[in-house]
């Protein structure tokens, strides 16, 4: 699925409700500032262009140009685009004349409201990016030019980013450059993981490692170790080991006892918990003024090393060790299991969308030619049985080898007011060792709680590895407005997932994994 991402991202119209009527601006307008979150960014002044890219509320963008009811744009990352100003509003930021900046104690820093904030070698979005920054780092403002500011970078570099978008403070920054660059240093990965385009979970799968695989690292970020991954930049949640004799690392995995309090006991069998909120933080300590070592992504599972109070002392699936609150996690060994029944789902009403279909195949087994539009269909057609028997009224996209367009699979959601929305899709990566199971969500809240919940059921149902729930940029959860997930049930890629995917018994466990994670959610009260 990794390789068909661009496939299912698609194009579309943003299912939104409209905020205010918003009108035309003036043609001359040298800005448009974004008034609805999300709004889709289009290769042409149409709905029926190609979606590039998305921008959130109140972010300002320049305009280049006006047609009809569109602004041509540009983009944080200098890239243009179109604008409908439906969702736009006209805006001019407040020139200044080219200044230094204030000196001595009234000197200004500026921190990116935006992620990946291009910095360029002159005032100007036609000059070349010569690096890009991020939200959470000041730096020193050298002076002004109209909408421009000069910032110090690391080392003796300078560049130019635009004032409209970033956040101009007077405070005496702790550190107003960023930190010196790390000595390269060599990891080797010590389990399959993925490999995102930035720092953190919400950043696109650009591939995943395997392990044993050994590459250097580039950079670090909070916890994220930068790579080169096929070629460009990549990103893995994997802090290389401290330099040696380094005092910030305990000389083993259990972390020091809280002060006056006795060293935690160790657990003698594997226990497991899985996070059950978005960002939860890792501490190094049993306690919220802990520092916090890394932040973990709603449905991560964890290793239990041992427990104290309330604190849990965990391993990350990338060898981190440190604790996180209890009532934070659930305890996946005391979690008693489901309990369906005839009325679990009465009154509930599910969409089912079997993926892929008709003159779409999907991917193509690796080993016995599975074709994955058959295998998803005849999984979706064993969870319909399921949930129909758990009380759900149960709507299909498609019940044979027929195609439904993206929008059609998003519309039927919409038009029969569907409480939920699962996709069943079987996976491919171009390492025939990766296996495992992923459920994907686009929107926190209901979609990530749901697919948290059908992970942990699904994992349960099939001992498939798991894999964890995750962020999934793609087209029928982008573009839905009722909580949707993307089940990927395990690798066609992979011969034993392939020849399980085949098997009517397997297929009858995943569909089983999937109903229960779905009554799990709705009993939790969501």
């Amino acid at each position: 699925m990794f390789t068909r991402l661009q496939q299912l991202a698609g194009s579309g119209l943003l299912l939104a409700v409209c905020l205010a009527s918003g009108y035309a601006a003036d043609a001359a307008s040298s800005h448009v500032e974004v008034t609805g979150d999300r709004v889709n960014i289009r290769s042409g002044p149409g709905l029926t262009y190609d979606v590039i890219s998305s921008v959130n509320a109140k972010t300002t963008l320049p305009v280049i140009t006006q047609k009809n009811d569109w602004y041509q744009i540009t983009l944080p990352n200098g890239k243009t685009g179109w604008i409908t100003s439906q969702y736009a509003k006209s805006v001019t930021p407040s020139a200044q004349p080219s200044t230094p900046a204030p000196a001595a104690t009234g000197k200004s820093y500026i921190e990116s409201k935006v992620d990946s904030l291009n910095v360029r070698t002159a005032p100007n979005t036609s000059s070349a990016v010569i690096q890009q920054i991020n939200p959470k780092t000041k730096y020193l403002v050298l002076k002004k030019d109209g909408d421009w500011m000069q910032i110090q970078l690391s080392g003796q570099k300078t560049g130019w980013v635009a004032g409209w978008l970033v956040e101009e403070s007077k405070e005496a920054a702790a550190s107003p450059q960023p930190p010196a660059e790390q000595p390269k240093q060599t990891i080797t990965v010590p389990d399959t993981m993925d490999v995102h385009a930035g720092p953190g979970e919400t950043y696109e799968t650009i591939g995943q490692l395997s392990t044993g695989d050994t590459l250097q690292v580039l950079g670090v970020s909070n916890g994220w170790s930068k790579i080169t991954y096929d070629g460009r930049e990549g990103w893995i949640l994997m802090a290389p080991p401290a330099p040696s004799g380094s005092s910030t690392t305990p000389p083993s995995d259990i972390a020091p006892a809280a002060p006056d309090q006795p060293a935690p006991p160790s657990t003698p069998a594997a226990e497991t918990v899985r996070v059950n909120v978005d960002n939860l933080n890792l501490r190094a300590t049993p306690s919220l003024e802990g520092q916090v070592l890394a932040t973990l992504a709603n449905g991560t599972s964890l290793t239990v090393l041992a427990r104290q109070g309330d604190w849990i002392q965990v391993k990350t699936p990338d060898n981190k060790t440190g604790w996180v609150a209890n009532w934070l996690v659930d305890d996946l060994a005391k979690k008693p299991p489901v309990v369906v029944t005839a009325d679990s789902l009465k009154g509930k009403v599910i969409v089912v969308d079997a993926g892929h279909g008709g003159q779409d195949g999907g991917a193509t087994g690796t080993h016995y030619k599975t074709l994955e539009k058959e295998v998803n269909l005849q999984v979706a057609q064993y969870l319909q049985a399921k949930l129909a028997a758990a009380g759900a009224t149960v709507i299909m996209t498609r019940t044979d080898d027929s195609y439904p367009t993206l929008q059609n699979r998003v519309d039927i959601a919409v038009q029969n007011k569907a409480d939920l929305f699962v996709s069943v899709h079987h996976n491919t990566h171009p390492n025939n060792a990766t296996n495992g199971t992923i459920v994907f969500y686009y929107d926190k809240g209901k979609s990530s709680k749901l697919a948290s919940h059908v992970q942990s059921e699904l994992v349960r149902a099939t001992q498939y590895k798991d894999m964890n729930a995750r962020y999934g940029d793609y087209f029928v959860l982008r573009e839905n407005p009722v909580p949707a997930i993307l089940t990927e049930i395990n690798f066609l890629t992979n011969a034993e997932d392939e020849a399980h995917a085949r098997d009517p018994e397997y297929q009858a466990l995943a569909a089983e994994g999937i109903c229960k994670g779905i009554v799990s959610y709705f009993q939790s009260g969501q």
